[in-house]
């Protein structure tokens, strides 16, 4: 918390990252002024594979606490990484969107997806594409995976360049 205050102090954006779901209540974020909660924001890592992340929460309790924090007027982002499989991804983009502010997507590294992993990816960007209240980052990994071009992709598909905090509210 102390390097958060710092920048806070200073009014320095700051993101977290975490898989974690269990600080929610901290009196750091509770008490903390509106005005600064809008220059925090708070991603989760979202897999779909609890048994994956041993020691960490679960997934279903990141959602919930990106839920709260979000209520509470953070700025929220998932990195839906590393894709263990596009259903699951899809699932969990799903499930966290109606309070999320970006998701950022991408494949596990060194992985070799099969044939039929592509067309489930492919499949899920149908289903993005179609989402046009969420603003998705594609990592190049998965840009490469799927031989896209980002110039093709609608709107709500941002670039490397995008600022969470100017994003519009949800």
């Amino acid at each position: 918390w102390a390097a958060i205050r710092e920048a806070l102090e200073r009014l320095v954006p700051v993101h977290i990252l975490t898989k974690r779901a269990d600080f929610t209540g901290d009196r750091e974020l509770t008490e903390m002024p509106m005005e600064l909660r809008r220059i925090v924001a708070i991603g989760f890592t979202l897999t779909g594979h609890d048994e994956l992340e041993p020691g960490a929460s679960t997934n279903m309790m990141r959602k919930a606490a990106m839920k709260t924090l979000f209520g509470m007027g953070f700025r929220i982002f998932a990195s839906i990484e590393p894709i263990v499989d596009f259903e699951s991804s899809t699932n969990m983009i799903q499930l966290a969107k109606p309070f999320c502010d970006l998701f950022k997507i991408g494949c596990m590294s060194g992985k070799k997806y099969t044939n039929n992993e592509k067309r489930a990816g492919f499949r899920m960007l149908e289903i993005l594409k179609g989402d046009t209240e969420s603003r998705y980052y594609l990592k190049d990994s998965l840009v490469s995976l799927l031989n896209i071009n980002r110039d093709d992709l609608p709107g709500q598909f941002v670039g490397k360049d995008v600022n969470i905090f100017t994003l519009p509210d949800k």
